[in-house]
Protein backbone atom coordinates (compact mmCIF):
# COMPACT_ATOMS: atom_id res chain seq x y z
CA UNK A 1 0.00 0.00 0.00
CA UNK A 2 1.54 3.37 -1.23
CA UNK A 3 4.71 1.35 -1.58
CA UNK A 4 5.12 0.37 1.69
CA UNK A 5 4.25 -2.63 4.02
CA UNK A 6 1.69 -2.57 5.96
CA UNK A 7 0.38 -3.58 9.49
CA UNK A 8 -1.65 -3.62 12.73
CA UNK A 9 -1.28 -3.26 16.44
CA UNK A 10 -2.68 -3.24 19.77
CA UNK A 11 -0.90 -2.28 23.36
CA UNK A 12 -3.13 -3.05 26.69
CA UNK A 13 -0.80 -1.69 29.33
CA UNK A 14 -1.13 -3.57 32.80
CA UNK A 15 0.11 -1.46 35.79
CA UNK A 16 1.14 -2.01 39.22
CA UNK A 17 1.55 1.79 41.23
CA UNK A 18 2.09 3.11 44.36
CA UNK A 19 2.69 6.98 44.60
CA UNK A 20 3.06 8.79 47.36
CA UNK A 21 3.43 12.61 47.88
CA UNK A 22 3.98 14.02 51.25
CA UNK A 23 2.85 18.10 51.28
CA UNK A 24 2.12 19.44 54.61
CA UNK A 25 2.03 23.23 52.68
CA UNK A 26 -0.68 22.12 50.37
CA UNK A 27 -2.87 19.37 51.94
CA UNK A 28 -4.16 18.29 48.46
CA UNK A 29 -0.85 16.73 47.62
CA UNK A 30 -0.46 14.88 50.49
CA UNK A 31 -1.59 11.27 49.51
CA UNK A 32 -0.57 7.72 49.43
CA UNK A 33 -2.75 5.92 46.42
CA UNK A 34 -1.95 2.25 45.36
CA UNK A 35 -3.75 0.69 42.53
CA UNK A 36 -3.16 -2.29 39.28
CA UNK A 37 -5.05 -2.80 36.70
CA UNK A 38 -5.58 -2.24 32.84
CA UNK A 39 -4.42 1.25 31.38
CA UNK A 40 -5.73 2.92 27.92
CA UNK A 41 -5.78 0.63 25.25
CA UNK A 42 -3.51 1.99 22.34
CA UNK A 43 -3.93 0.73 19.13
CA UNK A 44 -3.02 1.25 15.28
CA UNK A 45 -5.10 0.06 12.80
CA UNK A 46 -2.64 0.99 9.97
CA UNK A 47 1.23 0.80 10.32
CA UNK A 48 3.06 1.75 7.00
CA UNK A 49 6.77 0.97 6.69
CA UNK A 50 8.91 2.11 3.97
CA UNK A 51 11.86 0.51 3.06
CA UNK A 52 14.03 2.80 1.14
CA UNK A 53 17.19 1.21 1.03
CA UNK A 54 19.25 -1.11 3.06
CA UNK A 55 20.15 1.87 5.42
CA UNK A 56 16.92 4.10 5.50
CA UNK A 57 13.60 2.99 7.04
CA UNK A 58 10.69 4.79 7.50
CA UNK A 59 7.40 4.13 9.63
CA UNK A 60 3.87 5.85 9.57
CA UNK A 61 0.60 4.71 12.13
CA UNK A 62 -1.84 6.65 13.62
CA UNK A 63 -2.35 5.73 17.28
CA UNK A 64 -5.49 6.03 18.93
CA UNK A 65 -5.41 5.81 22.77
CA UNK A 66 -8.84 4.49 23.94
CA UNK A 67 -10.30 5.22 27.74
CA UNK A 68 -10.50 1.62 28.61
CA UNK A 69 -8.53 1.71 31.76
CA UNK A 70 -9.91 1.71 35.42
CA UNK A 71 -9.24 5.59 35.66
CA UNK A 72 -10.63 7.14 39.00
CA UNK A 73 -9.99 10.70 39.57
CA UNK A 74 -9.68 10.21 43.35
CA UNK A 75 -7.21 7.58 42.94
CA UNK A 76 -3.57 9.12 41.60
CA UNK A 77 -2.42 5.79 41.09
CA UNK A 78 -4.89 5.19 38.46
CA UNK A 79 -4.18 7.67 36.12
CA UNK A 80 -0.23 6.69 35.38
CA UNK A 81 -1.94 5.07 32.49
CA UNK A 82 -5.29 5.59 31.90
CA UNK A 83 -5.97 9.36 31.23
CA UNK A 84 -9.90 9.00 30.36
CA UNK A 85 -9.49 10.63 27.17
CA UNK A 86 -9.20 9.69 23.51
CA UNK A 87 -5.72 10.43 22.24
CA UNK A 88 -4.86 10.66 18.26
CA UNK A 89 -1.52 10.62 17.55
CA UNK A 90 -0.09 10.46 14.47
CA UNK A 91 3.36 9.09 14.24
CA UNK A 92 6.48 8.94 12.42
CA UNK A 93 9.92 7.23 12.85
CA UNK A 94 12.70 7.07 10.77
CA UNK A 95 15.81 4.85 11.06
CA UNK A 96 19.27 4.63 8.84
CA UNK A 97 21.54 1.87 9.82
CA UNK A 98 24.86 1.50 7.93
CA UNK A 99 28.50 -0.29 8.56
CA UNK A 100 27.39 -0.31 12.69
CA UNK A 101 25.92 3.00 12.80
CA UNK A 102 22.76 3.14 14.15
CA UNK A 103 20.71 7.15 14.15
CA UNK A 104 16.94 6.59 14.85
CA UNK A 105 14.02 9.10 15.54
CA UNK A 106 10.43 8.50 16.41
CA UNK A 107 8.29 11.64 16.38
CA UNK A 108 4.38 12.01 17.58
CA UNK A 109 2.07 14.71 18.24
CA UNK A 110 -1.19 14.33 20.02
CA UNK A 111 -4.66 15.32 19.39
CA UNK A 112 -6.09 14.85 23.06
CA UNK A 113 -10.01 14.69 23.76
CA UNK A 114 -11.99 16.11 27.03
CA UNK A 115 -11.71 14.55 30.45
CA UNK A 116 -15.61 14.77 31.28
CA UNK A 117 -14.89 13.98 34.85
CA UNK A 118 -12.34 17.00 35.38
CA UNK A 119 -13.82 19.56 33.10
CA UNK A 120 -10.58 19.54 31.65
CA UNK A 121 -9.25 19.94 27.48
CA UNK A 122 -5.88 18.76 27.64
CA UNK A 123 -3.46 20.70 25.50
CA UNK A 124 -1.48 19.31 22.17
CA UNK A 125 1.65 17.50 22.77
CA UNK A 126 4.73 16.79 20.41
CA UNK A 127 7.36 14.16 21.85
CA UNK A 128 10.16 12.44 19.88
CA UNK A 129 12.35 9.39 21.07
CA UNK A 130 15.79 9.42 19.34
CA UNK A 131 18.30 7.28 19.25
CA UNK A 132 21.91 7.42 17.92
CA UNK A 133 24.69 4.37 18.30
CA UNK A 134 27.72 2.12 16.96
CA UNK A 135 28.49 -1.22 16.69
CA UNK A 136 32.00 -2.10 16.40
CA UNK A 137 33.08 -5.77 14.73
CA UNK A 138 34.46 -6.70 18.01
CA UNK A 139 31.05 -6.32 19.87
CA UNK A 140 31.24 -3.20 21.68
CA UNK A 141 28.55 -0.77 21.18
CA UNK A 142 28.03 2.42 22.48
CA UNK A 143 25.36 4.91 22.06
CA UNK A 144 23.04 7.61 23.58
CA UNK A 145 19.07 7.53 24.15
CA UNK A 146 16.76 10.48 24.73
CA UNK A 147 13.14 12.03 24.93
CA UNK A 148 12.00 15.20 24.79
CA UNK A 149 8.39 16.28 25.19
CA UNK A 150 6.78 19.88 24.74
CA UNK A 151 3.11 20.77 25.26
CA UNK A 152 2.34 22.72 22.29
CA UNK A 153 -1.05 24.31 23.70
CA UNK A 154 -2.47 25.12 26.91
CA UNK A 155 -4.66 23.18 29.05
CA UNK A 156 -8.53 24.50 29.56
CA UNK A 157 -10.50 23.64 32.83
CA UNK A 158 -14.48 24.99 32.46
CA UNK A 159 -13.49 26.39 29.34
CA UNK A 160 -10.99 28.42 31.08
CA UNK A 161 -7.52 28.54 29.11
CA UNK A 162 -4.41 27.88 31.69
CA UNK A 163 -1.70 30.50 30.71
CA UNK A 164 2.03 29.82 30.89
CA UNK A 165 1.03 26.14 32.02
CA UNK A 166 2.29 24.42 29.32
CA UNK A 167 4.49 21.17 30.51
CA UNK A 168 8.07 20.38 29.00
CA UNK A 169 10.58 17.80 29.68
CA UNK A 170 13.22 16.22 28.27
CA UNK A 171 16.31 13.30 29.23
CA UNK A 172 19.36 12.06 27.78
CA UNK A 173 21.10 8.54 28.86
CA UNK A 174 24.47 6.49 27.76
CA UNK A 175 25.16 3.15 27.53
CA UNK A 176 27.62 0.44 26.24
CA UNK A 177 28.17 -3.23 25.83
CA UNK A 178 30.26 -5.98 25.15
CA UNK A 179 28.97 -8.73 23.14
CA UNK A 180 27.94 -9.75 19.86
CA UNK A 181 27.16 -7.04 17.49
CA UNK A 182 23.44 -7.91 16.82
CA UNK A 183 21.45 -5.89 13.62
CA UNK A 184 24.42 -4.08 12.68
CA UNK A 185 27.02 -4.86 10.03
CA UNK A 186 30.49 -5.02 10.59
Amino acid sequence: MLGASWGAQAFIPFYSADIKSDSAAIPPLNFDSRDKGIGDIIFSPLVLGWHFSPELHAVFALDMWAPTGNYDKDRPATTLLSKNIWTFEPVLAVSYLKEGLDISAKLMYDFNTRNSDTSTDPGQEFHMDWALGYGLKNGLTGGLVGYNYWQTTEDEVNGVSKTSDKSRVGGIASGSNIGPNRGHSP
